[in-house]
């Protein structure tokens, strides 16, 4: 009985780590504002937002050759296509 109630709850969590979402892409900070110092900047512009170029969520790196600055209207655009792509994959 020992044996199958072990055996039970093993199969449980091999099952609960198996439907786990994957970990949510970590943002830097320091990346984000590497980014800015590279262009000049100390803050990112009223109106404006940092963007990564290939989405975190699709692979893309956390790092400052993948950021862009895009205008608020801009970013929420490429942001829904973004989620459409990774969702997709």
């Amino acid at each position: 009985m020992k044996a199958l109630t072990l055996f039970l709850v093993s199969l449980l969590l091999c099952i609960a780590c198996a439907v786990q979402k994957p970990a949510k892409p970590t943002r830097s900070m320091a990346q984000r504002q590497a980014f800015l110092r590279q262009h000049g900047l100390n803050r990112v512009p009223p109106g404006f937002q940092v963007d990564h170029i290939v989405p975190l969520c699709a692979g893309g790196p956390d790092h400052p050759d993948n950021m862009q600055l895009l205008s608020i209207e801009d970013h929420k655009e490429k942001t829904r296509d973004d989620i459409k792509r990774c969702r997709a994959q």
